[in-house]
């Protein structure tokens, strides 16, 4: 299974790419496959539905709205904290002595899409 874990500045979030409360699909196993040939090489892939990449949290959109009957202004704040990707890394691996390889490979991402957190401020 793969879990990320936040740091330098990132948060952790229970939030799905839905946007729904829960991370039950942060641990979705990956599928994985290896083929060997010989001894000598090996060819080895993986399939991860929905990765989750945490990010440094960001403001990227606000929108500002006075309502100048009550004296209110509401900011609402768009905050990038996690996105997801659909990955399929597949590498080839030549042994060069016993248990040590070398390989080489490409890894396809497939940008799901990000979380966003709406936060609603009321200021007086």
């Amino acid at each position: 299974m793969n879990q990320q874990l936040p740091f330098a500045g990132q948060n952790f979030t229970t939030y799905s790419a839905l946007g729904r409360k829960g991370n039950l699909a942060d641990y979705i196993p990956s599928l994985y496959i290896r083929f060997n040939g010989r001894d000598k090489w090996f060819i080895q892939g993986e399939f991860r539905y929905e990765g989750p990449q945490y990010t440094k949290q960001f403001v990227y959109a606000q929108n500002f709205l006075k309502d100048t009957i009550s004296n209110t202004t509401t900011i609402t704040s768009v905050q990038l904290k996690k996105t997801f990707y659909h990955q399929l890394p597949v590498s080839f691996n030549y042994y060069v002595l016993p248990n040590w390889s070398v390989g080489a490979g490409l890894t396809w991402n497939r940008f799901r899409g990000p979380y966003r957190n709406s936060r609603f401020l009321s200021e007086t």
